[in-house]
């Protein structure tokens, strides 16, 4: 989390969240697999820092949590951070297209929610942000809770959690 660091990656970071961050975010069979055969050992991996120290996930993560809270403004607290607007409007229309299609991919939600999940510490110090974050959850999230698909129940849980603070 050097500075100069990054200074080089800020001309390229809007392209990195919008064309790598979600497709590099998205469960593979590996995640599913492990996540059908122990989700309890599942969900100790995804917390335990030892075991995410060296995963793209985790690195990604990272990146989300930097660029959304960096502010090149600094004096002014009530400032947005320069990338968090962006990133959670293009995380909140992907979910919008994503509730439109008639037999979408779970991973692709699971993947915009994680990302929305990973900047609610942001997010949450934001009135602004607010009525969107409600309504996500009321709308896209809650419904999860009595959805067939295990994962989606699990990320539905994780994602209140984020938001409870």
């Amino acid at each position: 989390n050097p500075p100069w660091a990054f200074a080089h990656i800020k001309p390229h970071l809007e392209t990195l969240l919008s064309q790598y961050v979600i497709p590099l975010m998205l469960l593979n069979e590996k995640d599913v697999e492990d996540f059908e055969s122990d989700p309890i050992e599942f969900v100790r991996k995804t917390r335990d820092a030892s075991d995410t120290v060296y995963s793209a996930k985790s690195s990604i993560l990272d990146l989300i949590t930097h660029a959304t809270r960096y502010k090149s403004n600094k004096e002014d607290e009530n400032s947005f951070p320069d990338y968090l607007e962006f990133f959670f409007q293009y995380c909140v229309d992907n979910l919008s297209e994503y509730m439109k299609q008639e037999s979408p991919d779970y991973r692709i939600k699971d993947a915009l929610l994680l990302a929305i999940g990973q900047m609610s510490v942001s997010l949450l110090k934001h009135d602004k942000f607010k009525p969107t974050l409600e309504e996500i959850l009321r709308q896209v999230v809650f419904p999860d809770f009595n959805s067939e698909n295990e994962f989606l129940k699990y990320r539905a849980c994780w994602m209140y959690g984020e938001f409870s603070r």
